[in-house]
């Protein structure tokens, strides 16, 4: 049973008994991972991608690229959709993961310049 998955620009073919290249298998979480970052960087709301900033996006990039390099290289006979369901897996936790974090980094930043202000006016009147 052959099936075609279309993933971002590019077309993975698989069989179910026939094991993907490394060139399909990247292409396959690749797509997920591109479209997820075209789509959000356009949005500037706090849970989009664009509210992370470019450093944060690009460890959000390796992380889940390295996440599915390792899923590839352990299932080494997972189909086109397992792979892509564990790069929307992927991408998803550590989506979350770093919008939480600089959330938090952002209320903490505002705390110390909350404090800041308050102690400047304590000292200078």
């Amino acid at each position: 049973m052959s099936t075609i998955s279309n993933v971002g620009s590019s077309q993975v073919q698989a069989t179910q008994t026939q094991k993907l290249s490394p060139s399909e298998a990247k292409a396959a979480w690749e797509g997920v991972l591109n479209s997820a970052v075209s789509s959000e960087q356009k949005i500037k709301a706090k849970s989009s991608l664009a509210y992370l900033g470019d450093s944060r996006i690009n460890r959000y990039k390796e992380k889940v690229s390295a996440d599915m390099e390792k899923f590839v290289r352990e299932n080494p006979n997972a189909t086109a959709e397992e792979i892509q369901d564990a790069a929307n897996k992927s991408v998803s936790k550590h989506r979350g993961y770093e919008t939480t974090m600089k959330m938090a980094n952002d209320y903490f930043m505002s705390k110390i310049m909350a404090r800041g202000k308050e102690l400047s006016q304590d000292m200078w009147g």
